[in-house]
């Protein structure tokens, strides 16, 4: 069941802040490769943005809510935020790390390819998708997910956006929700 929940609801809900887990997936994603720009997108309130500068990394994010680009906590990163949507991300640069946490599966099923268009214009190198997939228990838990499919449709839909799937590091927190990605030429 969808139900509908506006911004300022969701983002007094579920909008926590810096946990230790954020450092810690940055750190393991830094130990697999050091990117000189990453983007992003569906970045929220900027935690893992923060992380990642935090490393001296330049980060750029975006998200579709104005709410949580406002609330934003980190005043570091604040000019680096800008309102946007992944069917149309606000950017025209590229990037060589491109993340998308949490994103996909909360968007309609019909902006899914016009996403991962937009998502390959601007990626360099690799992107990294986190997706609560159909069969994980948490994805029921939030009433904002749209998109609920299995792994296998995923890369699959991935696959044929032209980007390849790696292998996903075993010691990464969290493995089975993600999709490391490099970007065909």
């Amino acid at each position: 069941m969808l139900v509908k929940m506006d911004d300022k609801e969701y983002w007094s809900k579920f909008s926590g802040r810096l946990e230790p887990k954020h450092q810690l997936q940055v750190q393991q994603w830094l130990e697999f490769y050091v990117p000189k720009k990453v983007l992003e997108v569906g970045c929220g309130l900027g935690h893992y943005m923060f992380a990642f500068e935090d490393h001296g990394i330049d980060v750029k994010g975006f998200d579709i809510s104005a709410e949580a680009i406002e609330k934003c906590p980190y005043n570091s990163i604040k000019q680096h935020l800008k309102v946007g949507s992944v069917t149309k991300i606000p950017y025209s640069e590229k990037f060589d790390f491109v993340l998308c946490y949490d994103v996909m599966e909360h968007i309609a099923l019909p902006d899914i390819e016009p996403a991962f268009e937009e998502i390959k214009r601007v990626s360099s190198k690799y992107v990294l998708f986190g997706i609560t997939f159909i069969n994980n228990p948490n994805y029921s838990q939030d009433p904002t997910h749209k998109s609920g499919k299995f792994r296998e449709w995923w890369e699959r839909v991935i696959a044929e956006k032209g980007f390849k799937i790696l292998k996903v590091p075993l010691h990464w927190m969290f493995t089975d929700q993600f999709i490391l990605c490099e970007v065909k030429e």
